[in-house]
């Protein structure tokens, strides 16, 4: 993708321009353009307009250009909503006459069919040779509310003059761009821009996102994308606001099939697109949401003052059955809703009566509730002040004449108990609902669209680690260079593949021997300690196993020739003598927690780690975790953390330090570049890794490489030992 000159003056021309020209303007009032060129108008400094129409003088009263080369200046910014045939020709005109920044709302491209991709591509071509900045195709505008600067022909904007916020929107969808300010505004979030950027033949969400950042009053940016064009771009725009301290929420749809790899080994199968993209917004705290309402929420609660804090609830309500579902809630959402510290409960006793509970959640009563003179705002500042709590949640419902009065002290009361709290108001009254946005309090009438986005917020709380300095890639080791050049073909046999590990510097391999066939008539004595396993090595067996190829706690020279033979032979049955290297014979490691841990290629963000349960329950256990690279220890054993695996480990008294450093040591290789330490390297599958006792180590019992080669698969469903 073309990296366009984006910055402070693409987002002038895209948000500020000083002129416009409108390509497709037309009398027809229904013509995007004309819709455009109308709400224009509406700016309180519209820029210079100029519609180009050879067939008519005026459109919404504004003089028309017969083309492009009769305009009497170089537009700053051109929006083109013209048949999808015509695009690149006007393109190509405007560029003629000096602009470089583009607005396509024109469809008919790769959305479409075969020939509408072509259009697409030449129209990318065009840019890059011309240097230009495009949004779109497909796109449906931008706008800046704070400049009042309307380039849509959406109707979102129709006679209303929407209020600006501190929250950039940039969606790849203009029609849920749309619905998603419509309702940030209705609950009171003003949005600072939103730019659709459609099919992304030029500049994607990511190029436009990092430009936002340096725009006056924006706080936070959120995303809806269905699908990433350079996972390098949204990298670098997520660092890029970290470094700022700009939160950012991203809404994503179609992950899970869109982005899935067309992985060949164990390892890549297992490292979904959904997994890798929830390891890359935890590594650079992003807050992820799947629904367009948790969106506008979690970015109400990004910009909140106070901000958002972390998963431990404190609950104050007047039903104990509210406290129940509000408890109900967090539990599936993986928050907590902790005990309260001792003094906490000694002060919420003083204040409530007896019959009322003091545990988390607090039920205060009913009659609490209704007395306009009763302790409900001490109890709130006391609830705010147990060190144990980042967040406030306060259940009500209904409440009638009441009702007001309850909202107007919780509004008093939230400027000073120094933590965010939300407020779930079952059957709430219009009166009751306006108060509380007034007093700018994040209101809900349900108990799941006031829990859910907290998890996502609490996750990205967790997140945001720094590359440790340890994990930087460094150069790939010369041997292991040449090692990779001398390899032919996509898969390289279990010998071979350890051979690369232990080139790479990789811990864990068990001592070994290759036997080839005339050592095998003679009953060599490969010189390891018994008890050994022995394997058949061909490239074209992918199940070792099932081809008879495998017999493991081989216990004597005497079983070890008949071991040998049987191997070989089975090899030779399954693909033919000149398929056969010979027969690995190999020390059999002690026992150990069985763990896959494996490199895959993503097909948005490049090289990741996967490590989970080894051996048949990488089959049956769902718990992968991803590991981007660069990472040292300290951030894997963060990653694996909560997992059924460090579960495991835990139980068995595991060397998970040296699990670890295996882990870092194959991300370190990787490299974030994914051009550093393993070039042509597509997949590594370690499978098992033997996690012993600790301070015993990890053995690496069987690892399989694939190779950027050739089309031959590398696949296998029950990895041997």
């Amino acid at each position: 993708m073309v990296a366009a000159p984006i910055g402070s003056e693409l987002m002038r021309c895209l948000f500020r321009p000083a002129s416009v020209v409108l390509f497709g303007a037309s009398p027809d009032p229904t013509r995007p353009a004309t819709r455009t060129l109308r709400s224009l108008l509406r700016g309180d400094h519209p820029p210079r307009l100029y519609p180009v129409n050879p067939r008519h003088g005026f459109v919404e009263g504004v003089a028309c250009v017969p083309d492009a080369a009769a305009l009497p200046e170089a537009p700053d910014l051109a929006i083109v909503a013209v048949r999808a045939e015509a695009v690149l020709d006007t393109v190509a005109a405007a560029a003629d006459r000096g602009t470089r920044t583009f607005l396509v709302f024109s469809s008919g491209f790769a959305e479409l069919d075969e020939a509408g991709a072509a259009r697409e591509r030449a129209l990318r071509e065009l840019a890059h040779e011309r240097g230009l900045a495009v949004v779109g195709p497909n796109s449906l505008g931008v706008v800046d509310f704070g400049a009042r600067f309307y380039g849509t022909f959406g109707s979102l904007v129709d006679g209303a003059d929407l209020a600006a916020g501190p929250v950039a929107l940039v969606t790849q969808s203009g029609a849920i761009g749309s619905y998603v300010c419509a309702m940030a505004h209705a609950r009171g979030l003003g949005l600072s821009h939103m730019v659709s950027t459609g099919n992304e033949a030029v500049l994607d969400a990511a190029q436009i996102a990092s430009a936002a950042l340096d725009e006056p009053g924006v706080r936070a940016v959120a995303l809806y994308l269905e699908g990433v064009r350079s996972g390098r771009h949204l990298t670098d725009f997520f660092a890029l606001a970290r470094r700022r301290k700009v939160p950012v929420v991203l809404l994503r749809a179609g992950d899970s099939e869109r982005g899935r790899t067309a992985a060949r080994s164990h390892t890549g199968a297992l490292a979904g697109s959904a997994r890798v993209s929830d390891a890359v917004l935890h590594r650079y705290g992003v807050v992820g949401v799947s629904t367009p309402e948790d969106l506008v929420v979690a970015c109400q609660a990004v910009v909140a003052e106070p901000a958002w804090g972390g998963r431990r609830v404190g609950v104050l309500t007047g039903s104990g059955g509210g406290g129940v579902l509000v408890s109900d809630a967090c539990s599936r959402w993986g928050l907590e809703v902790p005990a309260l510290e001792s003094g906490t409960r000694d002060r919420l006793r003083e204040l409530l009566p007896g019959w009322a509970s003091v545990t988390n959640p607090v039920d205060v009563t009913a009659t609490v509730l209704i007395d306009p003179h009763s302790s409900l705002d001490r109890c709130l500042r006391v609830l705010a002040a147990d060190e144990g709590l980042d967040e406030l949640v306060v259940f009500m419902g209904a409440g009638g004449s009441f009702g007001p009065g309850l909202a107007r002290r919780i509004v008093a009361e939230l400027p000073t108990i120094g933590k965010r709290c939300s407020v779930i108001w079952l059957g709430a009254s219009a009166e009751v609902m306006g108060i509380l946005h007034a007093g700018g309090v994040p209101v809900f009438v349900g108990v799941e669209e006031c829990i859910r986005p907290m998890a996502p917020l609490a996750r990205a709380g967790d997140g945001g680690r720094d590359v440790a300095p340890e994990s930087v890639p460094g150069p790939t080791p010369p041997a292991l260079a040449r090692f990779l050049d001398a390899r032919q073909g996509a898969v390289l046999d279990e010998d071979e593949s350890k051979t690369l590990l232990e080139l790479a510097g990789v811990p864990g391999l068990p001592p070994r021997r290759v036997l080839a066939a005339e050592q095998i008539a003679t009953g060599a004595d490969p010189g390891l300690a018994f008890p050994l396993a022995v394997k058949v090595l061909a490239r074209d067996i992918a199940h070792k196993s099932a081809a008879g190829g495998v017999v493991l706690g081989v216990p004597d020279t005497a079983a070890l020739a008949a071991a040998v033979t049987r191997v070989h032979a089975a090899g030779v049955a399954a693909v033919g003598a000149g398929r056969v290297r010979g027969v690995l014979v190999e020390q059999m490691a002690p026992a150990g927690v069985e763990v896959i841990v494996g490199v895959a290629t993503d097909p948005v963000y490049g090289r990741v780690l996967a490590v989970g349960p080894g051996g048949v329950l990488a089959e049956l256990v769902d718990d992968v975790t991803i590991v981007l690279p660069p990472a040292g220890p300290d951030e894997v054993r963060a990653r694996l953390a909560g997992t059924r695996l460090a579960r495991l480990l835990a139980d068995a008294d595991a060397d998970v330090d040296a699990l670890c450093a295996l882990v870092a040591r194959l991300a370190r290789l990787v490299g974030a570049d994914g051009r550093t330490g393993l070039p042509g390297v597509r997949e590594l599958d370690l499978n098992p890794v033997l996690v012993h006792a600790v301070g015993h180590g990890v053995s690496v019992v069987d690892c399989l490489a694939g190779l950027d080669r050739d089309d031959r698969p590398a696949t296998r469903e029950e990895p041997p030992r």
